[in-house]
């Protein structure tokens, strides 16, 4: 059945003058960077030109990059005193918020997390959540990672005083917007440089970084009891910079690179410690993110040179927009397949799964994407529905999640009993699909019905 569906799909998709909606936030399947100014030398690194900011990367698209405007100064470094100051650490919550940390000169800066609510390119809320002050060498938030609860984990170095005075972990709240330190037993000598969270919500994982030749990753659990005493998982030959988790649960760590020889990416395999060289750009990275569509990393990196870039595996997608944009620090994404909203489980429960695939991204001309489908314990026949908007509306026992009135027939598609089903939806060579966002969602028959949640996802 699945051919004749996708002969129609194609069909449709190029006839239909689909709607592009308003972009606001990061755009569906874009990285979001951020970036400091640094004016000054910084060990072996020269100046780097630009201020530094928030920035918009196009993931497969060579182009520069889109700059937020409207930042306060604190995340740009304009008019700061001399040092490295801006922007140094960035996360996307699901609706679009987000999470920047500063990097602040010495001499009893303020260091805040910023909440930025942005449309288009331009920051129309800051809410800034008071962390500190700067000691003698600056202050930094290194990296954050949601809490199953929704609060941020915050990695921190220098702080002198205020709510996380001395320590190098925090908890920060962004309905309280408050901020507390989290106190640890015995930990190695280091800078808190890098800081991740499990899936499960059950362990943090935080990169010390000792030198350029040396750093440390230890565990935690969550939530953390006070006074606990991490425990190592691996040792790196490079300072860590950043840690992000894949689809298989292994720990990725990005690491300067000392004299710009050698690896500078890294598996850790969480259970065994096992640490496993992966290929990347020969340059200084400062972090790294998995693609959720692909599975392949996306990392940033700065050279000798001054010179501040982004890659997806070995594709260098931007250098830099006119004028420089400082030392870039952060990176995350809007995952573009995205899940929302709940599911309605009966005998099985049914949920949208993410894997490495190569060809994942929904790119006009993309005639392998597709979608896949788990279930379990078992798994029971079905429809797929896709339509040009969501909703949440009771519905015989389920919550439909895709609105009935807008969907697109000839994409209503039976479904096997399978576990996984692969749903094929082949994107034609229509550039006048750009910017179409579509909502999907399974109903299945057990005795009653059951539904998975939503997915959506915008053709890029």
């Amino acid at each position: 059945m699945f051919p004749k569906f996708r002969s129609l799909a194609v069909t449709l998709l190029v006839a239909l003058p689909l709607p592009a909606p308003a972009l606001a936030q990061v755009p569906d399947g874009w990285f979001v960077v951020s970036s400091f100014k640094s004016d000054v030398p910084q060990g072996p690194f020269p100046p780097f030109p630009g201020l530094g900011g928030i920035h918009f990367v196009h993931p497969r698209n060579p182009l520069p990059p889109v700059s937020v405007v409207g930042l306060p100064n604190c995340l740009t470094g304009s008019g700061s005193p001399p040092g490295p100051s801006g922007a140094n650490a960035v996360l996307r919550r699901s609706d679009g918020v987000l999470f920047v940390g500063e990097i602040v000169p010495q001499g009893g800066m303020p260091l805040h997390l910023h909440m930025l609510t942005i449309v288009g390119s331009q920051v129309t809320s800051d809410t800034p959540i008071n962390l500190g002050t700067s000691g003698g060498a600056g202050a930094q938030v290194s990296q954050s990672a949601f809490l199953p609860n929704g609060d941020l984990l915050v990695a921190v170095a220098q702080v002198n005083s205020g709510p996380l005075a001395g320590t190098n972990l925090g908890v920060v709240s962004p309905t309280s917007l408050m901020a507390v330190p989290v106190i640890l037993g015995p930990v190695p000598a280091g800078v808190f440089n890098a800081l991740a969270v499990d899936a499960q919500g059950a362990f943090a994982y935080i990169g010390i970084y000792h030198s350029v030749i040396s750093s440390t990753i230890v565990r935690i659990p969550l939530p953390v009891p006070p006074g606990v005493i991490p425990t190592t998982v691996a040792s790196l030959p490079k300072g860590v910079t950043g840690l992000a988790l894949d689809y298989a649960g292994n720990l990725i760590a990005a690491c300067n690179n000392g004299q710009f020889s050698g690896a500078n990416l890294f598996s850790i395999n969480v259970q065994t410690g096992a640490v496993t060289t992966l290929a990347s750009p020969i340059d200084n990275l400062n972090g790294v993110v998995p693609e959720t569509a692909t599975g392949f990393l996306a990392t940033i990196s700065d050279s000798l040179n001054g010179v501040a870039r982004v890659f997806w595996d070995q594709l260098e997608l931007t250098s830099g927009p006119p004028g420089g944009w400082g030392v870039v620090s952060g990176i995350d994404l809007d995952p573009n397949p995205e899940t929302y909203g709940q599911g309605t489980p009966g005998v099985n429960s049914y949920r949208w799964s993410f894997e490495a695939n190569s060809v994942g991204l929904p790119l006009v001309n993309n005639p392998n994407f597709s979608l896949t489908l788990r279930s379990s314990p078992g798994a029971a026949p079905g429809i797929f529905g896709l339509s040009l908007a969501s909703v949440s509306l009771p519905f015989s026992g389920i919550t439909l999640l895709v609105d009935p009135h807008q969907l697109l027939i000839p994409l209503l598609m039976a479904l096997p009993s399978g576990n996984p089903v692969t749903i094929p939806l082949p994107i034609p060579d229509a550039p006048s699909l750009r910017g179409t966002r579509l909502f999907g969602q399974t109903v299945h028959t057990e005795p009653g019905l059951a539904a998975s949640n939503g997915i959506r996802f915008t053709i890029l």
